[in-house]
């Protein structure tokens, strides 16, 4: 299975990543406008994900365009 990337950003300017692993998992990563990593953490589900990215952009995360196939 092909691994994926997906990435976001939110009205502040805050960066999220959601990286699909071999083991089918989803880690997501946020990272501040410099740069700084405050979150990281692995999901079992893709909806997992999603829904742990709504709670920490407060529903103001869009997706940038970009799914990078790794």
């Amino acid at each position: 299975m092909p691994r994926y990337k997906e990435t976001f950003e939110d009205f502040y300017g805050c960066t999220y990543s959601i990286l699909h692993q071999p083991d089918d998992t989803y880690r997501m990563a946020a990272r501040t406008v410099h740069g700084n990593l405050f979150h990281m953490k692995t999901y079992n589900t893709r909806r997992g994900a999603m829904i742990a990215l709504g709670k920490l952009t407060e529903g103001t995360a869009h997706p940038t365009g970009k799914k990078e196939v790794i």
